[in-house]
């Protein structure tokens, strides 16, 4: 788990999240992470699942992670606009 941002600061604003990877499950693989046109986070290493390549996929969304109790949780939303993928990052301008 690689932390890219506090989810307090993305509480009742639009967020732009900017996804780019290099699927490999070797060494040459990369991941970075930009919000709001600043990078927040790089991984250099496997992206895929040695042995999974075929079966692997990209996934957005809210997660519910590392709650000490359940009664804590409280109902939220998301919107999601503009979701597309390009080939660089160029690409992503909306028009």
């Amino acid at each position: 788990m690689i932390k890219v941002a506090n989810f307090k600061e993305l509480l009742g604003r639009w967020v732009r999240f900017e996804v780019f990877v290099r699927w490999s499950s070797d060494s040459r693989g990369k991941a970075i992470v930009y919000i709001d046109g600043k990078q927040r986070a790089v991984l250099n290493g496997p992206t895929l699942a040695k042995g999974l390549e075929s079966i692997n996929y990209f996934k957005f969304g809210i997660y519910l992670c590392c709650t000490k109790d359940f009664r804590q949780i409280k109902g939220t939303s998301l919107l999601f606009s503009g979701v597309r993928a390009a080939t660089s990052r160029k690409g992503l301008e909306v028009e």
